[in-house]
């Protein structure tokens, strides 16, 4: 139990940190980092681009390690269990048939170690609408501030302890932090990486009102006589204006999340993108929200910079991590039924290094030795990856490669821990 500041709606507060936070983006990783600041004790206000939180979206996948908090906030907890979904998952072959049996997913299955938020049972699915609308009325309990249509283009910092994200109708937002949870576009990059990165090329439209009919969708199918005729008829039977053109974006690992000073920070996509059969996206950018915090709470004002730096210590090597076991998962899947079958090692399979894994504790019981890394320039080792796991350099170049010449044995699984037990 922490020092009590209040209760809020249920809510432990730690006592005022006197830390001023301003989040750049009301996505799911915006709104858990503005709960889980208010709860550090640090003020919060955040800024969302469009005109309300967005209800667009699809169901996503989250393992229990992206709700390691969640008991921490009484009626988040009630509402989530009320949405989210507890699914088998089974692998078909086109026609419909089972190629694996169905199963519980992963962190459920007999024998297997025991998942971070036991014993809440850890529904997997859930609607990232029913998420996104959780989080918002989470903030709305505890008066967290959350100011829609502010397009912010540009981030500074004083090098006085202050930084800045200005909008483009001349409006600016000051705070001791500023997080840069705005996607794969943010104008962050500028700070951070020193030049502008954008999300897209401009073969797409960067909004989600880009939509093709359901005859479009089915055009795109391969072997269409091939698939199973119930999944043909859903797609035939899809709402019009529902199906959404998204296009998939993904950036290489990201050596630097935080400006020079700093004082401004990246969180979830604007840090490290990645793709579907990573199964990882959401999930990283709620575990995200959750050491960040706890880092500023115990770095104190005084030390930011600091407390900044060593949240990207602690996160790089597991996000890094993740975003190259995506593109394994996706040379594994996209192969003839058959041959996966052939495989020996189950494909999509996570292992218990992610879902064992709570983010705000791994933050506190490690802050002050990646602090001592980061000042004394030595080399710090993270243990929230698989036991024995080495981390090696890879690129988005590399891999695509890798697929263009038919390599399908990946040995990124091969060393450490990655079991289930």
């Amino acid at each position: 139990m922490p020092e009590c500041g209040s209760i809020v709606d249920g809510v432990v507060r730690y006592p005022p940190s006197g830390i001023n936070v301003i989040i750049v983006g009301a996505g799911l990783g915006g709104l858990q980092a503005a709960v889980e600041c208010w709860r550090k004790g640090h003020e919060v206000r955040i800024l969302e681009k469009g005109g309300a939180i967005s209800e667009a979206g699809d169901v996503i996948r989250l393992g229990p390690n992206s709700y390691a908090t969640l008991k921490e906030y009484p009626k988040m907890l009630q509402e989530w269990d009320q949405f989210a979904f507890d699914p088998e998952a089974c692998f078909c072959h086109r026609d419909g048939r089972f190629a694996v049996p169905k199963a519980e997913v992963e962190h459920h299955l007999p024998g297997v170690a025991t998942h971070v938020i036991w014993p809440i049972r850890a529904k997997p699915i859930v609607s990232r609408r029913d998420l996104a609308m959780m989080l918002l009325s989470q903030c709305k309990r505890l008066e967290i501030s959350v100011t829609y249509g502010v397009d912010i283009t540009r981030y500074s910092e004083d090098g006085e302890g202050s930084a800045t994200a200005h909008a483009e109708d001349g409006r600016s937002f000051t705070g001791d932090v500023v997080i840069a949870a705005d996607g794969i576009g943010s104008k962050s990059c500028s700070v951070t990486l020193g030049k502008p990165v954008r999300a897209d090329d401009g073969t797409a439209v960067e909004s989600w009102s880009s939509t093709v009919t359901p005859a479009q969708t089915a055009d795109v199918m391969p072997d269409k006589e091939g698939w199973d005729p119930v999944l043909m008829e859903a797609i035939h039977s899809t709402p019009p204006n529902t199906v959404v053109r998204w296009k998939l974006c993904c950036r290489n690992t990201q050596p630097k999340w935080h400006s020079e000073g700093g004082h401004i920070i990246q969180l979830g996509d604007a840090a490290h993108s990645f793709i579907p059969s990573s199964g990882n996206g959401a999930s990283m950018a709620l575990e995200d929200a959750m050491p960040l915090p706890e880092c500023l709470r115990l770095g104190g004002k005084d030390h930011i910079p600091l407390a900044v730096r060593a949240h990207q210590l602690l996160r790089y090597e597991r996000t890094s991590l993740l975003q190259h076991n995506g593109f394994v998962n996706r040379r594994q899947v996209h192969r003839d039924m058959n041959e996966i079958l052939k495989d020996e090692r189950q494909p999509m399979l996570l292992g218990k290094w992610v879902w064992t894994h709570h983010a705000e504790k791994y933050a506190t019981e490690n802050f002050v030795e990646a602090c001592t890394a980061i000042r004394l320039d030595k080399p710090f080792k993270n243990t929230n990856l698989p036991v024995g796991h080495e981390i090696q350099p890879w690129s988005i170049e590399e891999e695509e490669e890798k697929e263009k010449s038919g390599i399908f044995n990946e040995d990124l699984k091969n060393t450490g821990d990655w079991g289930l037990a």
